[in-house]
């Protein structure tokens, strides 16, 4: 097996492109390329407030998919880079952890490329140079398979892997395996093998109590130290869709997840693993898009009272990932209490979908998401967008991709007959003027509220300028299509 591909670097790097930062070292913004179709999986920050990422490539000429892991310095260029592929099987990374000496442990699984049948979980360890320093396997049944998995490593660097895996072909089920620091396997369950269902987060309450996360259906499960489910609850205020969880302490928690009706974000915070009683909720808004939460982790902090969420406004059901329509990713901070200090909207130029949310040491936050050009498309092909965001979720002074937005409101849909507009929280109401391509108003109103529809249907089809202003600090401007 091939897997150290450290000569294929700089045939690599080539076919990044990446859009340099220049200015601000709190904020950054990056675009990671490549011959295939690209997914960010996860991220961590070191110390020195370097990031290592791991992402998936599927290519589009065949069915052997890969993995990359990349390293960027704190201002967003990429130092390192090196591509993890196997002469035989398809390889799908999940997760990357700091280990001992700054050393980084990489967790993925080999699978036959057609059938997905035959897989073997990795541990692979590198240095900070990516140099290999060791890699072991763990093959499991053959007819099992994996859908998707994450890992947490527990206070006695035992780690937990845990997801969901199918040998019935028509259900998946949820699956937890537990290796040693050696990646030698202690133990493995399928705890209710005859449902559907899906971890996403796990916790060590004690030696004997693992608290869980599932999905489909949305349950917080009590396992014993065999994995086995002693009992379940309800998560409460109807969550559902993709979810992530931030432990504050051994027994309070925060879950973000989407929210009925509609398809809202919504944050939970817990003060018990289980106990629901007097627990914070706080619903963002439901409108008239599809918002969905970060698809791998969407909440995250480094000071309790400084929480950020956030993911995708605008989704596609039918097409969630190669939509040919403009999306946002959506991010917000709350404090400790839930109570909302400002959101921001990043993208509109393309279909974006948040996939991760990481705090970061300097008060800010980098965002990891999935970019789909339609308007220049002629495969299905993803890039990585990475955007690190000061403390107010702001890119102030960088060097903007082309048509890249940063807002505070939002105008859709674009084109459109009717004007759909959505200001940020921190700015309750608006002045609209709508110009047209003499310079002349056509439409002024004032906006009331963070949703108002604005009548354009009696005006001509063409171009417009719109400019959005209000006390509060908000003036933003852009091209309107009526049609």
């Amino acid at each position: 097996m091939n897997y150290n591909m450290k000569a294929y670097f700089l045939t690599f790097i080539l076919l990044i492109t990446l859009y340099p930062v220049l200015c601000q070292k709190q904020a950054w913004q990056t675009n990671l390329k490549c011959r295939d179709d690209l997914l960010i999986m996860d991220m961590k920050e070191n110390e020195n407030r370097e990031v290592f990422l791991s992402a998936n490539a599927f290519k589009l000429n065949g069915t052997k998919n890969y993995a990359l892991i990349y390293k960027l310095d704190k201002e967003g260029h990429i130092l390192d880079a090196l591509v993890i592929e196997d002469s035989v099987k398809a390889i799908y990374i999940s997760s990357v952890h700091f280990i001992e000496d700054d050393n980084i442990s990489l967790f993925g699984a080999l699978s036959d490329s057609v059938t997905g049948l035959n897989v073997s979980f990795f541990n692979k360890v590198y240095n900070t140079n990516f140099e290999e320093l060791s890699s072991k396997t763990h093959i499991i049944s053959p007819d099992t398979r994996i859908y998707d998995f994450a890992t947490k490593v527990q206070p006695n660097t035992n780690i937990l892997l845990f997801g969901s895996c199918s040998i019935n072909p028509a259900r998946f089920t949820s699956m937890v395996y537990e290796f040693d620091s050696t990646f030698t396997l202690v133990k493995w369950n399928l705890p209710d093998s005859n449902n559907f269902g899906h971890y996403v987060d796990m916790q060590q309450l004690n030696d004997s109590i693992i608290w869980a996360l599932k999905v489909f259906p949305w349950l917080y499960e009590k396992l014993d130290s065999s994995f086995n489910v002693i009992e379940y609850y309800q998560i409460p205020r109807s969550m559902l869709g993709n979810s992530s969880c931030k432990w504050a302490n051994d027994s309070t928690f925060y879950l973000f997840s989407g929210n009925l009706p509609g398809y809202n974000l919504a944050v939970i915070k817990q003060f018990h693993p289980f106990d629901t009683t007097g627990h914070l909720f706080w619903r963002w808004r439901q409108t008239d898009t599809i918002d969905f939460p970060s698809v791998w982790k969407g909440i995250d902090f480094k000071h309790p009272d400084t929480l950020f969420a956030g993911g995708t406004s605008n989704l596609s059901l039918s097409n969630p990932y190669y939509a040919h329509q403009p999306s946002w990713l959506v991010v917000f901070q709350t404090d400790s209490m839930l109570n909302l200090r400002w959101e921001r909207f990043y993208g509109g130029d393309a279909y974006y979908v948040m996939m991760n949310l990481m705090a970061t040491n300097d008060g800010g936050c980098l965002l990891g998401g999935a970019r789909f050009d339609y308007h220049n498309a002629t495969a299905n092909q993803r890039d990585i967008i990475l955007l690190k965001l000061n403390s107010e979720g702001l890119l102030t002074g960088i060097d903007k991709m082309p048509e890249f937005q940063v807002r505070e409101a939002i105008v859709y849909p674009n084109p459109g007959n009717e004007m759909n507009i959505r200001l940020a929280a921190q700015h309750p109401q608006a002045l609209l003027r709508l110009l047209d391509q003499h310079g002349r108003i056509v439409l002024q109103q004032h906006l009331i509220g963070t949703e108002s529809l604005v009548n354009t249907s009696y005006l001509a089809n063409g171009i417009y300028m719109y400019q959005l202003t209000a006390p509060t600090g908000l003036s933003e401007s852009g091209k309107w299509m009526k049609q």
